[in-house]
């Protein structure tokens, strides 16, 4: 903490290659969680040795404030076992900050600093593994400015392992963890981080998190993020501790309009769920599907579950665009169907599913798959 203005002086050695960084440091202010630096390959120099190792030795002054400063390796090249040549310097390994002027230094105080504090912490959905979808729902009983501290897997301008927020009802996406919002994590350039504040008007929400089949918190097939811990979401107050009034876990609404649903459908899977109808009746369709060319290869329908035959079947003609990439189409509207007993079909081929996309998910991407309403309820 820096009660005045105040120079310092900081060198950090580490390793990094033009894309990403392994072991760095970096200095954040601790009430805004802005960065103040880090050491990347681009404002650093060679440190010796292997090309990997890079140093940076930079003077900057501080405004008063409260600060907090880092330093994270990955699982190799460090003092305690180096896997190619050692820096110059290798007992620099790591990060040294100083205040030259030894009457400034009376202007510099430590205090306790919990990066992801507890006390302030809202939702925290985190060590998620392999093929996982969670989901909490919550109440803001006033309007407050809320901190996401996500971490997930993503490269080529894509996540595969990421979290959004919904309205809790209406399910329409408030927020979402993007690439181009995120940045490295630490480890391997595929851990990617989003660590920044918005606002939510007082409501009711859900916070979802999804990840494919591999490199999560059950076991990272590449370098892991310094803290692949909180693999996850977490939503905490902006600032200082949350006041446990203002907030309320709550459950996710169901829909007493829906029928039988078949949702967050993953690749290669064919679920199925049989309802009735007591009498003739309208329907509402709420579809999500995959188009290849002009045809669906992922797609729902429903079937007469007395003699096979199938009653309505969603193609690429009646849908629409679903947001997101091209492929995802969306079928919305109504049908008149007999009394009798039905089944609810949806199929996947082997790729871009929930959990799984190959390119940029739709709108609802846990709406993947198929839901029947009863007209005039749902979505």
């Amino acid at each position: 903490m820096l009660d005045r203005p105040t120079e310092v002086d900081l060198y950090v050695e580490g390793e990094a290659r033009e894309d990403t960084e392994f072991d760095t440091g970096w200095i954040i202010n601790a009430d805004t969680h802005a960065k103040i630096y880090r050491m990347t390959w681009r404002d650093s120099a060679p440190a010796g040795g292997a090309e990997k190792n890079r140093m940076a030795h930079v003077t900057r002054t501080l405004p008063a404030g409260r600060y907090a400063a880092f330093y994270a390796t990955d699982d190799s090249h460090d003092a305690l076992g180096w896997n190619a040549s050692p820096p110059h310097d290798p007992d620099a390994w790591g990060l040294l900050l100083r205040v030259n002027d030894p009457a400034a230094r009376a202007a510099v105080k430590s205090f306790t600093y919990d990066h992801v504090p507890a006390a302030a912490t809202i939702v925290a959905l985190t060590g998620v593994g392999d093929k996982e979808s969670r989901s909490r729902a919550f109440t803001l009983n006033r309007a407050m400015d809320v901190r996401i501290y996500a971490l997930g897997e993503g490269r080529d301008g894509r996540m595969f392992d990421y979290g959004w927020i919904t309205n809790n009802g209406s399910h329409q996406k408030v927020w979402e963890m993007r690439y181009a919002e995120t940045e490295n994590a630490g480890g391997d350039a595929k851990n990617r981080l989003v660590d920044k504040s918005i606002h939510l008007d007082k409501g009711d929400y859900v916070v979802h998190y999804v990840t494919d089949d591999s490199h999560s918190a059950d076991g990272f097939n590449a370098a892991a993020p310094p803290d692949g811990k909180r693999w996850g979401i977490t939503l905490l107050a902006a600032s200082g501790t949350l006041d446990r009034g203002v907030v309320t876990e709550t459950a996710e609404r169901s829909d007493p309009s829906i029928i039988a649903q078949l949702v967050g459908v993953r690749d290669d899977e064919s679920p199925k769920k049989r309802f009735t109808l007591d009498r003739e009746a309208q329907v509402r369709i709420y579809a999500l599907g995959e188009g290849s060319g002009r045809s669906l290869v992922d797609y729902g329908w429903i079937e007469d579950a007395k003699t096979g035959k199938t009653v309505w079947e969603m193609t690429y003609r009646t849908t629409e665009p679903a947001g997101g990439a091209t492929k995802n189409r969306r079928f919305e509207g109504t049908i008149t169907l007999p009394a009798g007993e039905y089944t609810l079909r949806y199929e996947t081929d082997d790729s871009h599913s929930f959990g799984s996309w190959n390119a940029d998910p739709p709108d609802n991407p846990d709406m993947w798959g198929i839901t029947i309403y009863r007209a005039g309820g749902g979505r």
